[in-house]
């Protein structure tokens, strides 16, 4: 509801408006462009002189809000409010939610919603702050409520969507989305999360259906192509797979899932340099996906790459200790085959990790 726009009446310097200086004024607008926080200081002046003046407040929340400056639109929002008038409301709920102060935004609409009762976006408002602080059950009668009013308010759907991913029941959002697509049609998004959901169940028939369909609407959706390699891979087509996963990592070469699932397909076919170097890649994407680390830690290992190897293992075991088992493995094959430093060297690394 707030518009984040600056009114040159309030925001610009006053001008002699006659003809003979147009040519000046002209230069001028030329040469002065504000920044929001000169636009702040000059509001924040202009309303120390005129503090009853509502043009002033109501545009200089707009800056704060536009600033990141949450508490300071909010401390004018408050003084804003007018029963009759439901924006003044929605602004200051909107300031409480940014701020993230769900609490108080709920507080808010509580408010509005007993003289706005068919309104259906209130409803969803609400259930998405309560999702916020993990009140699902009430999430869910909010969003409902918001369908019973408006059936075909698809924020309201979505909304039901995420709380059944929240709560890993993937069947109930499976549902929800093929409703979704009777209600609004062949919308791209609903093919990609149906796509994500029947591969991630392991349904692999409507999986290869629905992430065709996806990878059609949606090319330049990484996941789509990805998805559609896991589930050629799952149902034994291991050369479409391969084909599919790194065509993805080549043509998303900043996406990490799909650079560990290329490597996950090359490294159980035995390619293991060009797994590493996918798993590698992953790595720097997100530093974070231990599951790279420990691709890498692998593929490394088998090509006789032990520093790289060595490495990966370390930061993998800093996320993830169940690591330990094959991280010890390894020291041990790297006595067998007789490769003593680099054996004191893995050795050491495991001491290190239990600690």
């Amino acid at each position: 509801m707030v518009l984040l726009c600056s009114s040159p009446y309030v925001l610009s310097a006053k001008v002699d408006k006659s003809e003979t200086n147009k040519t000046k004024v002209k230069a001028s607008k030329k040469s002065k462009k504000l920044n929001i926080h000169q636009k702040i200081t000059i509001l924040e002046k202009r309303l120390k002189k005129d503090p009853k003046n509502e043009r002033y407040k109501k545009v200089l929340a707009q800056l704060y809000m536009k600033n990141k400056d949450y508490a300071k639109a909010i401390e004018i929002y408050q003084t804003q409010l007018k029963v009759e008038d439901l924006e003044s409301y929605l602004d200051l709920a909107e300031a409480y939610r940014l701020d993230k102060n769900y609490l108080s935004e709920i507080r808010i609409l509580n408010q509005l919603i007993p003289r706005y009762p068919n309104y259906p976006n209130l409803y969803v408002l609400q259930a998405d702050a309560y999702v916020k602080i993990e009140k699902y059950d009430d999430a869910a009668i909010k969003y409902r409520k918001a369908l019973a009013i408006q059936p075909k308010f698809e924020d309201a759907h979505w909304g039901i969507y995420e709380l059944f991913k929240l709560k890993k029941n993937n069947y109930e959002a499976r549902l929800v989305l093929l409703d979704m697509l009777k209600i609004f049609g062949q919308k791209p998004k609903f093919f990609s999360e149906l796509c994500r959901l029947y591969t991630e169940d392991s349904f692999f028939e409507e999986a290869l259906q629905y992430c065709q369909t996806a990878v059609q609407l949606s090319p330049k959706t990484a996941d789509n192509h990805v998805y559609l390699g896991v589930t050629h891979q799952f149902k034994g087509n291991a050369v479409q797979a391969e084909k599919i996963l790194s065509n993805a990592a080549r043509q998303f070469p900043e996406n990490a899932f799909a650079q560990a699932s290329a490597g996950q397909a090359l490294e159980q076919k035995e390619n293991y340099e060009m797994a590493s170097h996918y798993y590698n890649r992953c790595t720097k994407i997100d530093a974070k996906k231990v599951e790279c680390w420990k691709g890498a830690a692998r593929t490394y290992f088998e090509i006789g790459k032990y520093e790289e190897s060595l490495a990966a293992y370390a930061k993998a075991c800093e996320m993830d200790r169940t690591i330990l088992t094959e991280f010890k493995k390894q020291a041990a094959m790297l006595r067998i085959h007789k490769k003593q430093d680099w054996y004191d060297k893995f050795t050491q690394a495991v001491t290190k990790c239990y600690y």
